[in-house]
C-alpha cells in the first residue's frame, strides 16, 4: 500500500506541475471569472434591492453547470490517451508503479486542478454575493462543496473517458459530447417525456440522473428552498452525487487494468 500510495502521490504530483494543465486552467479561471462577473452586475442592477444573497448564488448555477464541467473536461480528457500515444505511461510503469497507482495519481493530479478553477470561480460568486448583502455559512459550504463536487464529477467521467479512448481527439469528443448531453441535450430530451404521459415527477426524477441538473437542484433545494420541492426529487438528485463519484472511477480502474499499454 505505501509503494501504492508514494507513486500516486509521485504521479499527482506530474500532473498538478504540468505546463499545458496549468495554462488550461488559468484560461478556464479567467473566462469562469469574466462570466460571473458579467452576471453579478448584471443581477446587480436588475435586482440589486430585493436579491437575497443565496437567491445569487442559485442564479449562478446555470454559469456553473456549464462551465464547471467544461473546464474539468478540457483539463481531464486527454490525461491518459495523451500519454499511452507519447509512451509516457509506460515509462511511468517501469519505475516501477503499479497501474491503480497511475490511475490514482492522474485523477488526483487533475481533480486537484479541476477543483482549483472551480474554489475560484466560487470565490469569486461570493464575492459578489456579498453586494446583497452578508453571507451565511451554509451558504458558503454548501454552495462550495456541490460544486466542487461537479468538477469532480466530470473529472471521473473525462478520465474514464480517456481509459478506453484510442486516441486523443477522440477522447475529448467523447468527454465533450457527455457535457452537451448533460448540459443540454439530455434535460431538453427528457421534458419531452410529459408528451408520452410522464408525470411531473418521473420527469424531474430522470432529469436528476444527470449530473449538472443535480447539481441545480440540491443548490436550490437548500438555498432557496421552496413549497414545491419534491422529496423523490432530491432523493435522486443525491443519489446521483454519489453515482458520478464513484462509478467512472471503478470503470476506469476497471478498464486500465486490463488496457494494452
Amino acid at each position: 500500500m505505501t509503494s501504492v500510495l508514494r507513486g500516486a502521490v509521485h504521479v499527482a504530483r506530474i500532473e498538478v506541475l504540468d505546463r499545458t494543465s496549468g495554462v488550461l486552467a488559468g484560461l478556464g479561471a479567467v473566462v469562469l471569472c469574466a462570466f460571473l462577473a458579467l452576471q453579478t452586475v448584471t443581477l446587480f442592477v436588475a435586482r440589486g434591492d430585493v436579491l437575497l444573497p443565496a437567491t445569487f448564488v442559485v442564479r449562478l448555477e446555470t454559469t456553473f453547470a456549464f462551465l464547471v464541467p467544461l473546464a474539468a473536461t478540457v483539463l481531464s480528457a486527454a490525461t491518459v490517451v495523451a500519454e499511452r500515444e507519447t509512451g509516457t505511461v509506460r515509462l511511468l510503469l517501469s519505475v516501477p508503479y503499479e497501474r491503480r497507482a497511475v490511475l490514482a495519481g492522474k485523477l488526483a493530479g487533475r481533480a486537484a486542478v479541476a477543483v482549483g478553477v472551480a474554489v475560484v470561480g466560487v470565490a469569486i460568486a461570493l464575492a459578489g454575493a456579498t453586494a446583497f448583502g452578508p453571507l451565511s455559512v451554509p451558504t458558503v459550504v454548501v454552495f462550495a462543496a456541490l460544486t466542487v463536487w461537479l468538477a469532480l464529477a466530470f473529472v471521473a467521467v473525462s478520465v474514464a473517458t480517456s481509459v478506453v479512448a484510442d486516441s486523443t481527439r477522440s477522447a475529448l469528443g467523447n468527454a465533450l459530447a457527455f457535457v452537451a448531453v448533460s448540459t443540454v441535450l439530455g434535460p431538453l430530451c427528457v421534458n419531452y417525456l410529459v408528451f408520452l404521459g410522464a408525470t411531473e415527477r418521473v420527469r424531474r426524477s430522470i432529469q436528476m440522473l444527470f449530473p449538472t441538473s443535480a447539481y441545480g437542484e440540491l443548490l436550490s433545494v437548500t438555498l432557496a428552498p421552496s413549497a414545491n420541492a419534491d422529496p423523490m426529487v432530491t432523493a435522486v438528485a443525491c443519489a446521483s452525487v454519489g453515482f458520478w463519484l464513484v462509478v467512472p472511477v471503478a470503470y476506469a480502474v476497471s478498464r486500465f487494468d486490463r488496457t494494452a499499454i
